[in-house]
């Protein structure tokens, strides 16, 4: 009988002590940990919730979680609270909240139903985690990509005309060279390495500091010689397409034409 008490007692105080623990843990959370009714009022409210939320204890318990709730968001409470009726858990579920000074927060959510006595489901507790920081480096990792991508399009843009004529110089002196006259080659090869060296010396603008040199005096470079092509060389060329380019690439060289439309 003794036995029996003495066992009793030391249940006791242990479940007086392991609620005593809980509650610590509660109490001491960085996670806002809530309970509620399974119509919605709060039951309890722990010191990391009224951090992250703005309401104190006193200002939450007995009022709806749908104070913390978006309008537009609503509709997650409604499934949430069906699963938690079926017994199941929510767990890391990420969502926004709104505080009491109106700005919102992410949220990461873990619903679990809670049981009475009988075993049957009463309520819910709810842990939410702060993920304010890691959406917002996600977000500048996004917008990031963005910019990149706008700078290299700005980039290839730049670049489009002076290596058409590189490009386009060098396929004509690899086709027709031999049947080139000398001033035409000389006129090609001045052209691959002209645009070369603007390309080494100028960065395009759009790279960041690509516009600094072109603040700075500098000594304009000698103007490449004007192509002067006989009939018999233009005749010596079999290919419509290179005398076009070539016509071309002189075209941007003098400021006639836009670089958008030269073609290698």
């Amino acid at each position: 009988m003794i036995r029996q008490q003495g066992s009793g007692s030391s249940l006791g105080a242990f479940a007086e002590h392991a609620d005593v623990f809980l509650s610590a843990i509660i109490e001491s959370s960085d996670d806002a940990i809530v309970s509620k009714k399974l119509d919605g009022t709060i039951t309890s409210w722990n010191p990391a919730a009224e951090r992250m939320f703005g309401y104190t204890q006193e200002e939450a318990v007995g009022r709806s979680i749908l104070m913390i709730i978006p309008p537009e968001r609503r509709g997650e409470e409604t499934e949430v609270i069906s699963r938690i009726r079926s017994g199941a858990r929510v767990e890391h579920f990420e969502t926004v909240r709104v505080r009491k000074d109106g700005s919102f927060i992410d949220i990461s959510l873990t619903v679990s139903p809670i049981r009475g006595a009988s075993g049957k489901i009463v309520g819910a507790s709810k842990i939410a985690h702060d993920i304010s920081d890691r959406k917002a480096a996600e977000r500048a990792i996004l917008e990031s990509q963005a910019l990149k991508d706008q700078f290299l399009m700005l980039v290839s843009h730049e670049l489009r005309t002076p290596i058409a004529i590189i490009v386009g110089n060098g396929h004509l002196l690899l086709r027709h060279g031999e049947e080139l006259q000398p001033e035409d080659r000389v006129q090609a090869l001045t052209d691959i390495t002209a645009e070369g060296e603007r390309l080494h010396r100028e960065p395009p603008a759009s790279y960041p500091g690509g516009g600094r040199r072109r603040d700075r005096a500098r000594v304009p470079a000698a103007p490449a010689p004007r192509r002067k092509c006989s009939r018999e060389s233009t005749a010596q060329e079999s290919s419509e397409g290179d005398t076009h380019f070539r016509a071309r690439t002189s075209a941007a060289r003098d400021g006639r034409s836009d670089p958008g439309d030269l073609d290698p």
